[in-house]
């Protein structure tokens, strides 16, 4: 019953906000709402360390067709839902002090993607993983499109023809796949692990699957939609996308591919390997090119999203377990990087990297705290990036040599253009539009200084999150591939 809590609230506290007459005041309720839900994470989270059982909820939808209301959280699932939660108080605090149009709507949405987003980490039925699937996209699409920048209206169909297409892939494989099920045939996770597929239907079903998740990330060379998008949306949309419904793709190939498909997995996995660490060194180069400070952080979140890509079809317990860590210290560095961007934007108009510069002259603590954000997207020891990258070069390592060589050009590369980026911004000579630069305020070190604090908290410490998927995923690498 706990996890139908956890994952529904949203869904209420949304409904709330969006009859809230005053815009002030459902601003400030869907940050408290949203705090409470974190609050119930973290009790959850005491709960799951201390071995309770309150994680797992049934309840028979449509029987006769296998559907049924079935979310369960273990450590993969958790890890996942503790990442939303603990990013929307931010993302939320991040516009709170802006005006902004129909606003009601706007914190609405935010909320009902934390719904979308935690049914989706937490569904064991493939009916209702769908269901929430679609549901992300929804309010996504929506924000997009209200309180985008210029461009938006084609930028939008453009991410969401993609994303549609991703669905269709996704709802095909799954019909086909309840097919195959023993009779009475049913859409529960645990059934699909069953089948027995011929390797001419495995095939199918393995792209069907894949296309829809890499969609979603996105990995090379299914990536168009993603620079735009990101650098069109409102921030707190960039910061959705980038912090949280990256994730969802990464979690759909581990979650839904490797253990139901393992054979594909195996046999294509070194193809695969290969696009993502492909996509991983053209990225790295286009971002060096960027002079656009929220593009670079877009091709940035690329560049880390191939290198979690590859080390996903890795097939080992390191690189499973850095794919995931990093899932989560990436969401934490690219929320702090396009909020940086933002009040960058806010206070000179330009996000236009040689406009920048002497930013640290004015404005020391904001550059210090910009400083240890690019420091921990950069993978510096003692940072949070650190851990996840060393992890999956690890595993990608115990994969193939050569393919560990490249993953380390996330490091080399990503040092290059961020440090370049932050020499461009804070260095240097002032000029007209950064000489009276105001240091960060108090307001927004609220948002900042937590998430800084988190940053080298895991770098120092990773071991309460490695803790939480240590045994899923040794499990679901043993369950899949130990016969193979």
């Amino acid at each position: 019953m706990f996890s139908l809590v956890l994952i529904s609230f949203p869904f209420l506290a949304a409904l709330l906000v969006l009859m809230t007459r005053k815009a002030a005041v459902a601003k400030w309720m869907s940050l408290g709402f949203s705090l409470l839900q974190l609050a119930l994470t973290l009790i959850f989270w005491h709960f799951h360390t201390a071995g309770g059982n309150s994680f797992s909820f049934f309840l028979p939808w449509l029987p006769e067709w296998g559907i049924n209301i079935h979310f369960e959280l273990d450590g993969i699932s958790f890890l996942m839902v503790l990442l939303t939660n603990l990013l929307i108080p931010f993302i939320i605090y991040s516009g709170i002090y802006k005006t902004q149009r129909n606003e009601q709507l706007l914190y609405a949405l935010i909320l009902f993607t934390q719904f979308a987003l935690n049914g989706v980490f937490g569904s064991r039925n493939a009916v209702l993983f769908y269901i929430f699937w679609e549901m992300a996209l929804v309010p996504v699409f929506f924000i997009l499109f209200l309180w985008g920048g210029e461009r938006r209206q084609s930028v939008t169909l453009k991410f969401f023809i993609y994303t549609l297409f991703g669905s269709l892939f996704l709802m095909i494989a799954f019909i086909y796949l309840y097919f195959q099920t023993s009779v009475p045939h049913d859409f529960e996770y645990t059934s699909f692990l069953k089948t027995n597929l011929e390797p001419c239907n495995q095939m199918w079903v393995f792209w069907m699957l894949l296309m829809s998740f890499v969609i979603k990330i996105p990995l090379f060379p299914v990536h168009t939609w993603q620079p735009d998008t990101y650098t069109v949306a409102p921030y707190q949309g960039s910061m959705l996308l980038g912090g949280l419904m990256m994730k969802m793709g990464i979690y759909g190939l581990i979650r839904w591919v490797l253990p139901v498909i393992p054979e594909f997995s195996l046999q294509w996995g070194f193809w695969i390997v290969i696009f993502a660490l492909t996509g991983l060194i053209y990225f790295s180069v286009i971002a060096l090119q960027q002079q656009n400070f929220k593009m670079l952080i877009a091709f940035s979140s690329l560049a880390h999203a191939g290198l979690m890509g590859a080390a996903v079809f890795s097939l080992n317990e390191y690189g499973l377990q850095g794919v995931l860590f990093q899932c989560f210290s990436h969401g934490i560095l690219v929320v702090l990087l396009f909020y940086f961007a933002q009040l960058i934007e806010e206070r000179t108009d330009t996000l236009i990297l040689p406009r920048l510069g002497g930013i640290k002259t004015p404005a020391p603590v904001f550059s210090l705290l910009l400083l240890i954000t690019i420091l921990g997207s950069a993978g510096l020891p003692l940072t949070n990036g650190f851990i996840g990258e060393i992890l999956m070069i690890l595993g990608l390592f115990s994969f193939q040599v050569w393919s560990s060589i490249l993953g380390v050009f996330t490091l080399v590369g990503g040092a290059i253009y961020l440090l370049y980026a932050y020499q461009r911004i804070t260095l240097g000579e002032t000029n007209p539009l950064t000489i009276g630069f105001q240091d960060i305020t108090i307001r927004e070190m609220v948002l900042v200084v937590p998430l800084v604090l988190l940053v080298i908290f895991f770098g120092f410490y990773p071991q309460p999150l490695l803790n939480l998927t240590e045994i899923p995923v040794r499990e679901l690498i043993s369950n899949a591939f130990s016969s193979h």
